[in-house]
């Protein structure tokens, strides 16, 4: 007997067919895709590339407030060039 919204045996069997079909073939594309994947040859989780350098080293100007800014009435450094050079002193006195 079946009930409204039920499948019978041979429904739910096809049905089964269906989603074993449908996995086998996203299972065999995920495959496909992953031995035509190119490997990376840089770092793939730097988010800065040799192709933006040339633009990053125009802007790291002692001209540029963001990259370097002396206060005069507090001969106080301010800027990207003040934290990267800590951060760089801070690394390179790393102890292993």
């Amino acid at each position: 007997m079946n009930h409204p919204g039920c499948l019978s045996r041979a429904q739910s069997g096809l049905a089964r067919l269906a989603l074993i079909g449908i996995r086998s073939a996203i299972l065999a594309s995920c495959l496909v895709a992953a031995q035509a994947f190119d490997p990376l040859t840089t770092h793939p989780r730097l988010l800065i590339t040799q192709d933006h350098l040339p633009r990053l080293r125009a802007w790291a100007t002692t001209k540029n407030p963001i990259y370097y800014h002396f206060n005069p009435s507090s001969g106080e450094e301010r800027g990207l060039l003040r934290l990267a050079n800590a951060s760089k002193l801070r690394f390179n006195n790393l102890s292993p």
